[in-house]
């Protein structure tokens, strides 16, 4: 594969600069809004946080790109971060899409039973072949995190694609998999649904093609005829994305509960003015005794 120009890295570096900051900044509020409303501790919330959670490490690896230092500790750091929260990331999404896809298609009551089960495997999945790489550099070996064109990650490439971009390219590709199941179920109850709860549910899918399709497409014009113009174009919208994933969940995720949040901002403020108002009658009652006294 021929290397990216210069400019081209110097544009996906603007576009790390920016979207990785507003990211960060969204997913921090996002946990901070999680914690403290009760009303959003539901079963789809917490699959939905955990996918934010993952992509939290995700946006601090690629702010750590900003001060990117080849061959350094923090090249190690940043690669371990990078590689395990955007395995993560990718199997917590592939996890809400299935999720959606059995209860469109079984309705299970139980299903948050299996939570457990999915936190185990995500952290199996994310944190193996990045624990095996580092153990692997610790100890001199042939696979370690090094410089990949403009950040850190798994190297040689006869390691890294085993152990991370074919892994990562299966959950993506199951993902996609299920969007267009989920895509097909909907269009089965196009009769049986509001047209609104039919555009709300079709957003979510959706949107996961619209962030991978140009990078697949992008995957295989850069393997096949090199880093030409379409290629770079394809990739930037894709690194885009990527960077402002974090702006782009809450916007998807947190949007249905805006209610919930307006709500429970507007209970804390007549909790405000009724404590206020009982604070104001207590001073008046207390000012009216003094004078009575005198």
């Amino acid at each position: 594969m021929a290397q990216m120009q210069y400019s081209h890295v110097e544009l996906f570096q603007i576009v790390t600069i920016i979207g990785a900051p507003l990211s960060l900044i969204a997913e921090i509020l996002m946990i901070f809004l999680y914690i403290k409303i009760k009303e959003l501790h539901t079963f789809s919330m917490k699959l939905i946080m955990s996918l934010i959670f993952s992509n939290l490490f995700f946006s601090i690896s690629h702010i750590l790109i900003i001060f990117h230092r080849p061959e350094t500790p923090l090249c190690t750091l940043q690669g371990y971060l990078f590689n395990a929260s955007n395995l993560g990331t990718n199997v917590w999404a592939t996890i809400i899409l299935w999720i959606t896809y059995k209860q469109i298609t079984e309705n299970d009551r139980y299903i948050y039973k299996i939570y457990p089960k999915m936190v185990a495997i995500s952290l199996i999945f994310s944190l193996t072949t990045p624990t095996i790489t580092l153990i692997s550099q610790a100890l001199d070996g042939p696979v370690r995190f090094a410089d990949v064109e403009i950040y850190c990650s798994m190297d040689p490439e006869e390691y890294s694609f085993p152990m991370l971009t074919l892994p990562l390219w299966i959950v993506v590709s199951t993902a996609i998999y299920y969007s267009i199941r989920i895509f097909l179920e909907i269009r089965k109850l196009k009769e049986q649904v509001k047209v609104v709860e039919l555009k709300s549910l079709l957003v979510y899918p959706l949107a996961f093609g619209a962030s991978w399709i140009p990078s697949i497409i992008s995957y295989f014009i850069s393997t096949f005829f090199g880093w030409g113009g379409y290629s770079v174009w394809l990739a930037l919208i894709h690194v885009t994305m990527n960077r402002l994933s974090g702006v782009i969940n809450i916007l998807l995720y947190a949007r249905s509960n805006l209610k919930k949040i307006k709500s429970h901002f507007a209970k804390q403020k007549e909790k405000q003015k009724e404590m206020m108002a009982q604070s104001e009658s207590s001073f008046t009652m207390e000012i009216s005794k003094a004078i009575y006294q005198q």
